[in-house]
């Protein structure tokens, strides 16, 4: 059994704890605010740096699609020339006979011109066409193909030019990744 005269000052000692205790309680609320704002703002700085790198990231990867698409449509350039002077020039591959081949073909030496012709090799390449009649190469446009010959004593060299783009989007106005390379295929004895 208890005293009521204990149970009566123990009420007593918890209500003074109470009213001691309250003012304490707020100031630690006080002390948590500035922290919980400074990790939330890192949390969105982490997460901002995450979405700018994942931009970066895509970027590149159409630039290089881009490039790579225009890589490749200069390698078919000169594998069409090559190849089609094999079948024509059967075993002699000598440097004279290729370059009447390519006389006879419309490219002439273009060496003493400045700047060079450049004919248009586009019509040449077997490349998928989509409904505007738009040339494409793993889904990047090729707008340009153009090949010019510059001889010298003991070779001659094959240029390449080719601008490509890459385009996102349904219309296409959204995001262009543009590519322009100039390759050169020299073939001497």
């Amino acid at each position: 059994m208890t005293c009521p005269q204990f149970a009566s000052a123990k009420r007593l000692r918890l209500r003074t704890l109470d009213r001691d205790a309250a003012p304490q309680r707020g100031a630690a609320l006080l002390a948590l605010a500035p922290i919980t704002m400074l990790m939330v703002s890192l949390m969105l700085a982490f997460m901002g740096t995450t979405v700018d790198t994942s931009r970066g990231s895509t970027s590149a990867l159409d630039s290089f699609r881009a490039r790579a698409a225009a890589q490749s449509a200069a390698s078919l350039a000169i594998a069409d020339l090559w190849g089609d002077f094999e079948a024509i020039g059967g075993d002699d591959e000598q440097i004279w006979v290729f370059r009447n081949y390519l006389d006879g073909i419309g490219f002439a030496d273009q060496a003493l011109t400045d700047p060079p012709i450049r004919p248009n090799y586009m019509a040449n390449l077997a490349l998928a066409a989509d409904i505007d009649g738009d040339r494409h190469i793993d889904g990047v446009e090729i707008e340009r193909v153009d090949v010019h010959r510059i001889d010298n004593w003991d070779s001659t060299s094959l240029v390449v030019e080719v601008d490509a783009v890459m385009r996102l989007g349904e219309d296409g106005s959204s995001r262009e990744r543009r590519s322009s390379i100039r390759e050169t295929f020299t073939i001497a004895p």
